[in-house]
């Protein structure tokens, strides 16, 4: 709760190198609750990306993400799309998806997580993908499948990837149509967007 208040960000920041790992992982998430207003935190979050503590990292990737990176950050985030950890790969694909166009660089990176294991993480890939540059072009079936996904955030993810994509997405209408009847307020939301 601490982090809504703006002027305890040098604290949080100083709390990013806490011995203990859930002092790391709390104070990542309260600088990333901050947003914007967080952006002199990015060079203290940055080494957390390599944190031993699986969840430290997966909130750094995620205040990273909230806070809006720039360009500054993407070799960091690049290296993250490899970790073991599946939420921390998806947290920095969303944070080079929220950086831009800026972030070509990591494409390649991007491109080899649309066959990862996890479904959320191949369509967080694609999305990120898109958000870096619209003409890209994700596979359209691996997208539609994901629209089955038990995961609400996987669904809603996938269909807004889907139309960003645009006629190249035509093929997946009637599934997208679909979830206009999800049982998720998010899913039914992202599909109008």
């Amino acid at each position: 709760k601490i982090g809504a208040d703006r002027t305890v960000i040098p604290q949080l920041i100083a709390a990013l190198g806490d011995t203990d790992a859930r002092v790391r992982h709390n104070g990542a998430g309260a600088l990333g609750q901050i947003g914007r207003e967080g952006k002199n935190a990015i060079p203290a979050l940055l080494p957390l990306l390599r944190d031993p503590v699986a969840e430290v990292r997966g909130n750094a990737a995620a205040a990273l993400m909230m806070i809006g990176s720039d360009n500054a950050a993407v070799a960091d985030l690049t290296e993250a799309l490899s970790d073991s950890d599946p939420r921390v790969r998806q947290n920095a694909a969303l944070a080079l998806g929220r950086i831009g166009s800026d972030a070509r660089s990591a494409f390649s990176a991007l491109n080899g997580l649309l066959h990862d294991e996890d479904v959320h993480t191949r369509v967080t890939a694609a999305f990120a993908l898109i958000s870096i540059d619209r003409s890209t072009k994700p596979p359209v079936p691996m997208l539609r499948d994901a629209l089955q996904s038990e995961v609400d955030t996987t669904r809603g993810r996938a269909s807004l990837a889907l139309a960003r994509m645009g006629q190249e997405a035509q093929a997946a209408i009637p599934n997208l149509l679909d979830l206009l009847r999800d049982k998720s307020d998010r899913v039914r939301q992202s599909v109008v967007v």
